[in-house]
């Protein structure tokens, strides 16, 4: 995990990873973009632009503090933007919020089985919950691996979708644009955010924060961060011409799609029949996608990956997701649990901003001012720390013991080194004091002095020689 050439193949895996989960049930079958962004019209821009924005620094913070941090478990990343107590609130609901979001996944998958091909209510979700099931036992790895390699494919689609659609009703746009604004088909548009196109956008971009948090946290830490932020970047400029052609193509097309549960189902059958059994096909994988992520989300809550109890428990979860979904109807969940929680993950932003600029990206060390101060650190991060510094050949000391007698030398100067794929950002604290304030859990002789590395450093010196892995 060098500071080496960045793997073209690996920024397209994280980029299609990202916008799968993204462009899932919601976003596949356009009911989400209908009631979160054409809804409001020629205003809907205003939605994008926030929603984006958003979008945009929330996963670069996500990925760029989950990797300076090594965090073992995404969900983690909460405390250390929001402190100890709030930051335990928000990992749970999103826990729970995520799980739920499973249902809203069935439900998708359900209206798409019967809209589509007239099966009877409870197959689609079957379906789609066994697909589930079968990829989530297998963990992280397995789910980038496998919402990469879909990703495209489904945005490919949905481009093409929006573009003929848009084609074959571009004469009716200008007068369907004004419609919307005059709010003739308020009475069966659900719309998100009260009139107000910038809620609209918080709201959106506060759900996708929740899904978004923990999935990009993890998998920052676990991968080259230059990679994971350049896919991630790319994925936004995708999602946001893709989100801006399905609209135009749902207002070109408003008396047909704003009554039905899958509107693009209805754009794809009135261009071919076989194209909408194409596509519905496509809206499946793209409910998958997202489906996979939130399932994990919710039971690596309460179970190690891995485990038997993990796998138990991702069993069980889906099996119940399945079974509400069969009872519930898909735009009623879509709108209530969307649009609340959206605006409980929008209050996210606020601690992250604090966060950010107080720790400079998570390149600085500074006390916490919420509730609770920081999650309680572990020798096992500290470790981890010099691990990473001796393979990226920063370290120079052979051994754990050399370190340790290093620390006797100088105790007064402790330094920790934050590893991140840009460059090496060191945090140096005025004594031993003040890192047992922070470490209290880590005994002196784990604690490892870096001091005369980072002066030579600075000074573009030569470090002392040792083994550099």
């Amino acid at each position: 995990m060098g500071k080496g050439k960045v793997s073209l193949a690996a920024i397209i895996g994280f980029c299609g990873a990202c916008i799968a989960f993204y462009i899932g049930a919601g976003f596949a079958t356009m009911q989400e973009v209908m009631q979160y962004d054409a809804s409001y019209g020629s205003l809907f821009f205003v939605v994008v632009i926030v929603a984006m924005g958003i979008y945009l620094y929330t996963n670069l913070s996500f990925a760029t503090n989950g990797n300076r941090l090594k965090l073992e478990r995404g969900g983690d990343i909460y405390g250390h933007y929001c402190g100890k107590y709030i930051g335990k609130f928000y990992d749970y609901f999103a826990a729970i919020f995520c799980y739920v979001c499973f249902f809203v996944m069935c439900g998708a998958a359900n209206s798409t089985a019967q809209q589509q091909w007239g099966l009877p209510n409870g197959v689609g979700a079957i379906i789609l919950t066994v697909a589930v099931v079968a990829t989530v036992v297998f963990g992280l790895d397995g789910i980038v691996n496998a919402l990469g390699k879909i990703g495209p494919v489904i945005v490919v689609m949905i481009f093409a979708l929006a573009i003929i659609s848009l084609g074959n009703n571009i004469e009716n746009l200008p007068e369907n644009m004004a419609a919307v604004d005059a709010g003739e088909y308020s009475d069966v548009i659900s719309q998100v955010g009260g009139g107000n196109p910038i809620a609209s956008g918080a709201s959106y971009a506060g759900f996708v924060i929740l899904w978004f948090a923990t999935f990009l946290a993890e998998m920052g830490a676990k991968n080259r961060l230059r990679e994971v932020n350049i896919g991630m970047i790319l994925s936004t400029v995708f999602i946001a011409a893709a989100t801006i052609l399905c609209v135009l193509a749902l207002i070109a097309d408003i008396p047909n799609t704003s009554v039905a549960d899958i509107p693009a189902l209805v754009m794809a059958n009135k261009i071919n029949p076989v194209f909408g059994t194409i596509y519905a096909f496509i809206v499946f994988c793209g409910i998958y996608t997202t489906s996979v992520p939130l399932l994990w989300t919710g039971i690596g809550r309460i179970a190690k990956e891995g485990t038997a109890m993990y796998r138990l428990f991702v069993i069980i979860g889906g099996c119940l997701g399945c079974a509400v979904a069969c009872f519930l109807p898909y735009q009623g969940l879509v709108n209530i649990l969307y649009g609340l929680n959206g605006y409980v993950g929008f209050a996210l932003v606020a601690f992250m901003i604090i966060h950010d600029v107080r720790t400079r990206m998570g390149t600085k060390r500074v006390k916490s001012i919420f509730p609770g101060g920081d999650p309680e650190p572990t020798t096992s991060y500290v470790l981890n720390e010099y691990d990473k510094a001796r393979e990226d050949g920063f370290h120079r000391y052979d051994t754990e013991a050399a370190a340790a007698a290093a620390v006797e030398a100088e105790k007064n100067k402790i330094v920790i080194c934050y590893h991140d794929m840009f460059q090496q950002h060191f945090v140096q604290m005025e004594s031993l004091e003040e890192f047992k304030e922070y470490y209290p859990d880590i005994e002196p002789d784990l604690v490892f002095d870096m001091t005369y590395e980072l002066r030579a450093m600075k000074e573009n010196a030569k470090l002392p020689q040792g083994k550099t892995s």
